[in-house]
C-alpha cells in the first residue's frame, strides 16, 4: 500500500465502521427484541428494556450519521471529485437512511412512548384503543426500520 493511500483507507474504514455499526445494530436488535419478550416474564419490563436498547441504538445512529457525512464529504473532495452513478446511489441511500432513522427516532418513537405511558402495564390482556394504535404504530416503525436496514445493506454494495 502506497503511503498516499493510507488516508483514503482510514477514511473508508471509518465509513464502513459507521455503516456496519448502524446496520449491524438494527440486525442484532431485530433478533434480540423478540428474545427479550420471550425470556422475560413481564411484557412491561421487556418493553422497557427494548425501548432502552432502541434509544441507545438511535444515539449510535446519530453518531453514525455524522461519521458517514464527514467521510463522504472528505472522499468526495479528495478522491471522488466526480459523482458517478454508484456514488450518487450511495449518497441517495445514506440520505434515505438518515430520513428513515429520523422519522423513527423523532416522530414514531415519541408517539410510541406517549402511547406506552397512557397504556400503562402491557401485561394486562385487555385490548384498548391506545393498545391498537400502539400495535399499528409499532408495525409502521418495524417497516421503517426494515427499509433503513435494506438501505444500509444496499449502501455496502456502493463501496
Amino acid at each position: 500500500m502506497h503511503l498516499s493511500s493510507v488516508p483514503e483507507a482510514v477514511n473508508q474504514l471509518f465509513f464502513l465502521a459507521a455503516l456496519g455499526i448502524w446496520t449491524g445494530g438494527i440486525f442484532v436488535l431485530s433478533i434480540a427484541a423478540p428474545l427479550v419478550f420471550a425470556i422475560l416474564d413481564s411484557r412491561t419490563q421487556a418493553g422497557a428494556l427494548v425501548a432502552a436498547l432502541i434509544a441507545k441504538l438511535n444515539q449510535l445512529k446519530l453518531i453514525g450519521t455524522c461519521v458517514l457525512f464527514v467521510t463522504s464529504v472528505v472522499a468526495y473532495f479528495h478522491w471522488e471529485p466526480e459523482i458517478s452513478g454508484t456514488l450518487a446511489a450511495r449518497y441517495a441511500l445514506i440520505g434515505a437512511m438518515v430520513a428513515l432513522a429520523s422519522t423513527s427516532a423523532f416522530v414514531i418513537a415519541p408517539a410510541l412512548q406517549r402511547l406506552n405511558r397512557e397504556i400503562g402495564s402491557i401485561d394486562r390482556e385487555e385490548v384498548t384503543p391506545n393498545r391498537r394504535r400502539f400495535g399499528k404504530l409499532h408495525t409502521v416503525n418495524s417497516s421503517v426500520t426494515a427499509m433503513e436496514l435494506g438501505c444500509g445493506i444496499a449502501t455496502l454494495y456502493t463501496v
